[in-house]
This record gives structure tokens, C-alpha cells and sequence, in this order.
């Protein structure tokens, strides 16, 4: 019987080994096509035109984004340089609309970036650790009900990554046993993958668990879910979906 209740949202966001060639891509990929799952693939600016050419090769360029370091945007950086370098991203994969933002010990601060200069570069949604990273600005645009989402500036989202289980005697067996909250008509950002101190074989094999997890979640539909890639939640928030109306965006996607 038909639930009411609306559809979980989640968006699987995957981190790639640094200098990830074909073979190891098909290694990460495989899983993904097994389970029917969107995931984004994300990579540094080093690694964009290898993947970029993988995954066009497959026509899922739109699984793509880019992890930007936050040393760009430092005060002593030019502006000038900072659009020479996302000039070079769009000349690589002219299509990318989604980058994620990590601040590293020492680095720039998240508010120190631009929002105005990501929408100039075609960037539709920035995915972050904590949301409301430009302070001082108000939400252009309401998101939907419970959503972890923010638009600094017009034609621009930023999405918050659902916080990692607590590290511990349990922090490792969580994501196992219970995967991420999937809540009804709420939002969920996972971040997966490849992460520093991890070997790649144990973040791989993480990462095919979160994915087991998820595809028993969608089958057993509870509650109902739809799994988007960074893009596609890009065009959900940008139409003005609420937590009914997304299912219309996706099925004509």
C-alpha cells in the first residue's frame, strides 16, 4: 500500500584515492553498478581529467565533482589566480556544477571563498562539513523543511555533510551496523571513501558497506528513498522542491 509520508533523500558522496587510475575506478565502480545507486565521485583538481575522461567515456560525467582546497582562497592568493584555476576546471569537464569544500589545519577559512565567484564558474552547489560558512549572509532562498541547506547568493547552494558517527569502542561498527540516518522527507549528504590514514583497500570496503546498507534501506522502503547525485539535488533545491515535490524533478531528470 501507498506510504504518505514523504520520500528520504540521500546523496552518496565518495572520495577517490589520490592519483586513481582506470583500473582502480572500475574497482569502485563496480559495486555501485551492482546496487543500482547514484554516488558522486570526488576528486582533487589533479585528478579531475582522468576521471573526467573515465566517466564521460560512460556518459555519468554528471556523478563528478571536484574537492577544492581551501589554500586557494588564502588572502594572499589573487583573484586573478583563483579564476585561472577554476577556468582550468571548466576546460577540463565544462559540465561540473559541484564542488566540495574542506578546511585543512591552517588553511583559509570557508568564509573567506567567494560565493559570487563559484556562480560565475557554473559551480551550483557546494557541499561543506558545516553549512552557514558565509556569515553574514542571509539565505537568498527557503530550503526545504529540515534540510541542512543555505543559498548565500542567488543560483547558488551549500549543502551540509551528515555528521560521522562518534569514534570509539562503537565508531567504527555504526556505519556498519546502522548506516546513516534516513529520515522521512529529510535530507542526508554521506561522505565516504577514501580518507587520510586509511588504507585503500579498508576505505573501499567501508564504502561498499555504506552502499549494502542503503540498497537494503531503498528495498525494504522504509521509509521510501531516492538517492541523487550532487547535481541532480543542485537542480531539486534550485526548482523550489519541497519534500513531495522532489519525486517530479527526478522523474523527469
Amino acid at each position: 500500500m501507498p506510504s504518505d509520508r514523504p520520500s528520504a533523500v540521500v546523496a552518496i558522496c565518495c572520495r577517490l584515492p589520490e592519483g586513481c587510475k582506470a583500473e582502480m575506478l572500475e574497482d569502485w565502480t563496480r559495486p555501485v553498478r551492482s546496487a543500482g545507486l547514484a554516488v558522486t565521485w570526488i576528486v582533487g583538481p589533479s585528478d579531475l581529467a582522468a576521471a573526467a575522461g573515465q566517466l564521460a567515456s560512460r556518459s555519468e560525467l554528471d556523478r563528478l565533482a571536484v574537492e577544492v582546497p581551501t589554500e586557494w582562497f588564502a588572502s594572499d592568493v589573487r583573484q586573478s589566480l583563483i579564476r585561472e584555476r577554476f577556468a582550468a576546471i571548466r576546460r577540463v569537464t565544462a559540465s561540473l556544477d559541484a564542488v566540495v569544500l574542506r578546511s585543512a589545519k591552517g588553511a583559509a577559512p570557508l568564509a573567506a571563498v567567494r560565493p559570487e565567484l563559484l556562480v560565475e564558474h557554473g559551480i551550483r552547489l557546494v557541499a561543506t562539513k558545516d553549512v552557514g560558512q558565509w556569515h553574514g549572509r542571509r539565505s537568498r532562498r527557503p530550503g526545504p523543511p529540515g534540510w541542512s541547506c543555505s543559498s548565500p547568493v542567488w543560483g547558488l547552494w551549500e549543502v551540509g555533510f551528515a555528521p560521522k558517527p562518534p569514534r570509539g569502542l562503537f565508531g567504527g561498527i555504526l556505519p556498519i551496523v546502522l548506516g546513516p540516518s534516513l529520515e522521512p522527507g529529510m535530507l542526508t549528504v554521506v561522505q565516504t571513501g577514501q580518507v587520510a590514514g586509511q588504507s585503500k583497500r579498508e576505505a573501499r570496503q567501508r564504502f561498499e558497506r555504506m552502499l549494502h546498507w542503503i540498497a537494503r534501506c531503498i528495498a525494504a522502503r522504509r521509509p521510501r528513498i531516492d538517492a541523487v547525485t550532487l547535481s541532480q539535488l543542485a537542480t531539486i533545491l534550485a526548482s523550489g522542491a519541497d519534500g513531495a515535490g522532489h519525486r517530479s524533478v527526478l522523474a523527469a531528470a
